[in-house]
């Protein structure tokens, strides 16, 4: 670089293009900060998750179990639990096939099927598939009476699982049990029309026993 000096450009001397300060500085400044950046890339992935890496926007991978390098402001990381999660369904309300209303209280125990498409996916939160549980949940009360919830099925309870994973398919979920530990009945005007309307063949008179002419 040269400035003009008595109409003439003279070149500066050779400090004047120096960075100030000692080098060593600079050098330890210089790794100081290639150390914070490569922490930041560090990422120690537990045994029950998985990592899964877009970069650039594109999938790139699964990674994990174990340390993992990902890229800042180049990759992201999508978490992705690999145990199984209990999915509570509380005070789902329905209607039975013979019109009467309850409240059915339960647990679905789901798990990440595809780590792909869980990642993808933009809804694959414990809400939505409560969700998904709890619209079949209604469909299973609405297509029996009242007497059948009070027993159980094993092939029942399979089948509502199985219809509620075709469900959460496309976010990469699987549901592999439904569990409905409580069914109550508020007492309303519907209730009594069903008592009254259910054949009992074991009722007996008022006075406690049956009279034989």
């Amino acid at each position: 670089m040269a400035v003009p000096l008595n109409g003439a450009w003279t070149p500066l001397p050779a400090h004047a293009y120096a960075i100030p300060g000692d080098p060593i500085t600079w050098v330890i400044v210089l790794v100081l900060l290639l150390a914070v950046l490569a922490v930041s890339w560090v990422r120690v992935v537990p045994a029950g998750e998985r990592l899964a890496v877009f970069r650039l926007g594109r999938f790139a991978g699964i990674k994990g179990p174990g340390v993992v390098v990902v890229p800042t402001g180049v990759a992201r990381a999508v978490p992705i639990p690999m145990r199984p999660m209990h999915v509570d369904l509380l005070w789902v309300e329905a209607t039975t096939r013979d019109q009467v209303r309850v409240t059915v209280n339960g647990v679905a125990v789901a798990s990440v099927s595809d780590p792909v498409a869980y990642a993808v996916a933009d809804d694959t939160s414990a809400a939505a598939t409560s969700a998904a549980a709890e619209t079949e949940i209604r469909r299973y009360v609405a297509e029996r009476d009242l007497a059948e919830l009070s027993i159980p099925d094993d092939g029942d309870a399979r089948d509502l699982a199985a219809r509620i994973s075709r469900r959460t398919a496309d976010w990469g979920i699987e549901v592999s049990l439904v569990e409905l530990s409580r069914v109550e009945i508020p007492v309303r005007a519907d209730l009594i029309r069903w008592a009254e309307n259910y054949p009992c063949g074991t009722c007996r008179p008022a006075g406690g026993r049956n009279d034989h002419a």
